[in-house]
């Protein structure tokens, strides 16, 4: 495979990026000047510090969020189809009102099932 076609918007990012330092310099020359390039860094590294850890804890609670939310359909509705079981999933979690009447029908359909299985 052509490696310029597998990698091209990373390139072009790239040479976007190149792009725009050399316009802006060629703006304002003293962008360019290896001082301001250095020490401008200061201004935003205390950001990036904070921020690489947050992002790790922010996409790792929105990835146990999703588990906790498939287990959840799979346990509560385990005859339904997938996109059955989340859409209940999703209603019982926006919608208490049908929370309680599908809590009733599974009560109900444990009753029979163990009454069923006693024998």
């Amino acid at each position: 495979m052509n490696p310029w076609r597998r990698y091209s918007w990373e390139i072009a990012l790239a040479a976007l990026l190149i792009f725009e330092i050399l316009a802006f310099g060629l703006i304002n020359p003293r962008l360019l000047d290896i001082n301001v390039l250095l020490f401008s860094t200061s201004d935003f590294i205390c950001i990036g510090i904070v921020a690489l850890p947050l992002t790790m804890v922010y996409c790792q609670r929105w990835y146990g969020y999703f588990i906790w939310f498939y287990n959840r359909a799979m346990r509560d509705y385990p005859g339904c189809a997938v996109s059955a079981r989340y859409a209940a999933t999703f209603s019982d979690y926006y919608y208490p009102t049908t929370w309680r009447n599908m809590w009733a029908d599974k009560c109900r359909t444990y009753y029979l099932y163990r009454r069923k299985t006693r024998w």
